[in-house]
């Protein structure tokens, strides 16, 4: 007992020594010695360099002494405390990507700088906070600062805002986030750690203050357990209340029990945007929460809005929801992206290719008869693939190299990306719905790692895709690697069809890719899907796209040319020679090729000098032939 005492002792020691530092800086804070709160949150911040909190205070520190000095009208020395607290912001969001409490105080100064100074914010920093969920622009200077704060007026002017009786404001108003001044002290908090006054320090929720619900007394969404005024179970996206204001305590004491890994989901729970929520869910392994949250047949469209499709380039925003969406549930519709303009002429153009490939298909004499060739392949009863003519309108850049849908492919699977399929596939009326499949499996099924994508499939929709036109449905969470030694458990779905998923895959749940015209339908060709029953009377066409890294070869979907040797050989050298043989059959063809007088000529391209959005070589990289 007496060394149990003596532990407890040295560890309360241990962690008063830690804090001094913040304590220090809170009184000095308190009576309005800026200089020194600076300078004990600067030693906080060095002892604890890893610790993004620590450069937040210091950043909402130095803010706050950047604001008494432009109201001293010392605006040269408030120019440099704002831009120096920025860089505290900047370096808590670079330990911890989505900090939202460093986030919005971030927008906050780089708008006082902008409004003081006409200092205009960089393209990184406006990425960045797109990308968390603070948009620069959506930024409001009159819910800076609460009307009853002491210095109200002279804030607000500062910050540029005219009218100083904005409604809401004050008392039961928005909480004061960055600006705040009203004289209320720390105190300490049952871990011996002080509470940092929120109104005066501006300070959200860390470790030295209570969390703060991210919605207005809302629990945090699937799963649970967010905010104070939501319950440890259910909820949405959008808040509202769930479970019992009298659990608060069972939660904390529950809280002092959590694993690290525990204490990281329930901060999770607390993120407001549900693309980030859902990104962040997945990363950490609750990949059927994530995936059962996010993968709803609301979210599985993203629509840029006119003013980007207007200007033909995505706003980062948009681009960010669509690679969350693609990879937590492996499929994503982004809506009207291929411009009216030339959707009509593409759709004319394939009916017409489609009416010249179909004359020309013998479908068997049972009519189920499977071939496939360089320009035609049967999917199935009543489903056809044709390969598309190389020529306008199929060539055009809105289909090709459409700037919708190249940030979110290489966002997803990086700059190095060939286009393996350009086809069209139809679907006629009558045709069944198909078997469940995926278009590939994954690249190491043992290792139990789910790996990012490596392939990408696009369907462009030439027409309005209506529910009873049989549209593309998916099992969300499929394209999810099993773990290591799982065994997968038969799902059965409403039409009596049974898939082995993984315990990612959240219940019988499917996805249904209804798109109007122009969209285009992203999906991870690892995901389980099928085309569903066309009970209409009309076809439905789909242009079809398969993007792959570079060094990825779809040996499911598409077969190698072989020579006629190749026969012979035994089913395992088969197998180990098939590339060679390959090479060998094509090599024989260039040779006859020559034998006739054929000019043969070769490419200059060098293959590591570009990538899917360059336009010419890297600097210093030469072309050779090959």
């Amino acid at each position: 007992m007496r060394l149990l005492l003596v532990a407890l002792v040295a560890a309360a020691a241990s962690v008063a020594h830690a804090v001094d530092h913040v304590a220090l800086a809170m009184r000095a804070d308190e009576a309005g010695e800026f200089e020194l709160a600076i300078q004990h949150f600067e030693a906080h911040a060095q002892e604890s360099p890893d610790d993004p909190t620590a450069h937040n205070n210091l950043g909402v520190a130095t803010m706050r002494y950047g604001i008494e000095m432009m109201m001293a009208r010392r605006r040269l020395k408030g120019k440099q405390l704002f831009t120096k607290s920025a860089e505290h912001y900047r370096a808590a969001i670079a330990l911890d990507r989505f900090n939202n409490m460093a986030a919005d105080n971030l927008r906050g100064v780089l708008h006082a700088l902008n409004s003081n100074f006409k200092v205009e914010p960089s393209e990184e920093d406006k990425a960045m906070l797109e990308d968390i969920g603070f948009p620069f622009d959506d930024y409001d200077p009159q819910q800076a600062v609460p009307e009853d704060d002491p210095t109200h007026t002279r804030i607000r002017k500062k910050l540029g805002v005219k009218d100083a009786d904005t409604e809401g404001a004050g008392e039961g108003g928005p909480p004061n986030r960055r600006f705040g001044a009203a004289k209320n002290h720390g105190s300490v908090g049952s871990d011996g750690a002080p509470v940092l006054p929120r109104k005066r320090m501006g300070v959200i929720a860390d470790k030295y203050a209570d969390e703060e619900e991210e919605d207005d007394g809302g629990g945090s969404g699937s799963g649970g357990g967010g905010g104070r005024g939501g319950g440890r179970g259910g909820g949405d996206d959008e808040g509202g209340e769930e479970g019992d204001e009298g659990d608060d305590a069972d939660a904390e004491a529950d809280a002092e029990f959590e694993t690290p890994e525990q204490a990281e989901l329930r901060r999770i729970r607390g993120i407001k945007n549900p693309y980030i929520r859902g990104v962040k869910l997945f990363e950490a392994g609750a990949v059927a929460e994530a995936v059962e949250f996010l993968c709803t047949q609301e979210r599985l469209h993203v629509a840029p809005r006119p003013k980007e499709l207007k200007a033909g380039k995505p706003a980062f925003k948009t681009v960010a929801r669509a690679a969350a969406t693609l990879k937590v549930c492996g499929v994503v519709i982004v809506d009207g992206v291929i411009p009216a303009a030339v959707a009509g002429p593409l759709a004319a153009k394939a009916d017409a290719v489609i009416d010249q490939r179909l004359a020309g298909v013998d479908p068997g004499a049972d009519g189920h008869a499977t071939f496939e060739g360089t320009t035609a392949a049967k999917r199935g009863e009543s489903r056809y693939e044709f390969a598309n003519p190389l020529e306008a309108p199929f060539t055009d850049d809105a289909v090709v190299q459409n700037a919708f849908l190249g940030p979110v492919l290489r966002r997803t699977m990086g700059p190095r990306i060939e286009m393996d399929t350009f086809s069209t596939v139809v679907s006629l009326p009558g045709a069944p719905a198909q078997h469940w499949h995926a278009d590939a499996g994954q690249l190491f099924p043992r290792a139990g790692l789910h790996l990012p994508a490596h392939g990408v499939v696009a369907f462009a929709a030439l027409a309005n895709v209506t529910r009873d036109m049989g549209p593309t449905e998916f099992v969300p969470g499929s394209h999810v690697q099993c773990g290591k030694d799982e065994k997968p458990s038969p799902v059965q779905y409403d039409d009596g069809s049974v898939l082995d998923l993984c315990k990612a895959v959240p219940g019988n749940r499917l996805l249904i890719a209804e798109a109007p015209r122009g969209s285009v339908v992203l999906f991870d060709f690892r995901i389980f899907h099928r085309g569903g029953p066309n009970t209409s009377d009309r076809r439905r066409a789909l242009l079809y796209s398969t993007y792959l890294r570079e060094w990825y070869t779809d040996r499911v979907n598409f077969h190698q040319q072989l020579s006629a040797s190749f026969d012979a050989l035994s089913p395992a050298r088969r197998k180990l020679f098939s590339r060679l043989d390959h090479r060998n059959y094509v090599s024989g063809l260039q040779q006859r090729l020559a034998a006739a007088g054929g000019d043969l000529k070769e490419s200059a391209y060098a293959f590591n000098a570009y990538s899917f959005e360059d336009t010419a070589p890297a600097a210093g990289a030469a072309d050779t032939a090959q």
